[in-house]
């Protein structure tokens, strides 16, 4: 099916699953979108999804705790796992978080690496259109939008306490090497 040229509001939904809306503008040059559904879990479980555009390629999630750092070169600890890494556009990169209160609270930050060695010419991440959405089972606790018109290679969006309350934080910071991502 042919649609007309002009922009739309998708939305897909399946049983098990977290409803997604998005806008997708179909003209002579447009490639494709693809969407993912987030699964839904435990009414006590927390989910980190970002999203994201063709380029760069390779946007990654990191999780900070105290003692673990939760990304795709350590994509396990006790209370937090990296349920998917992509690397090839659009994502979803997804962080789930089963026991908040044990993990202490953590921090969450998006790392351009495609771009890691770029320095401060960095426009990557500013320009990937990602979104990350925050999930306490089914329900969307928040959405952030990644700013535009910024440098560097780190995206630091929010942290959460071990009470559950949120922090917008929304700074960017330049960082080559993805295991001191989080790090000062």
């Amino acid at each position: 099916m042919a649609l007309p040229y002009g922009h739309y509001t998708v939305t897909a939904s399946k049983e098990g699953y977290i409803t997604d809306s998005f806008n997708i503008i179909v003209s002579r040059t447009q490639t494709g979108r693809n969407s993912t559904l987030a699964p839904v879990s435990d009414a006590s479980s927390y989910r980190v999804v970002l999203t994201w555009g063709l380029h760069p390629f390779d946007l990654d999630s990191h999780l900070r705790a105290s003692g673990a750092h939760v990304f795709y070169a350590s994509s396990t600890s006790t209370y937090a796992w990296l349920d998917v890494d992509d690397t090839t556009s659009y994502g979803p990169e997804t962080i789930t978080i089963t026991n908040l209160a044990a993990l202490g609270g953590f921090t969450y930050h998006v790392h351009d690496y495609t771009n890691r060695s770029a320095g401060s010419n960095a426009y990557g991440l500013a320009n990937s259109g990602a979104v990350v959405r925050l999930y306490r089972g089914s329900a969307l606790l928040r959405t952030y939008y990644v700013p535009t018109n910024r440098t560097g290679t780190v995206w630091s969006v929010f942290s959460m306490s071990a009470s559950g309350q949120i922090t917008d934080i929304n700074t960017f910071g330049y960082q080559s090497n993805p295991s001191l991502v989080g790090t000062r």
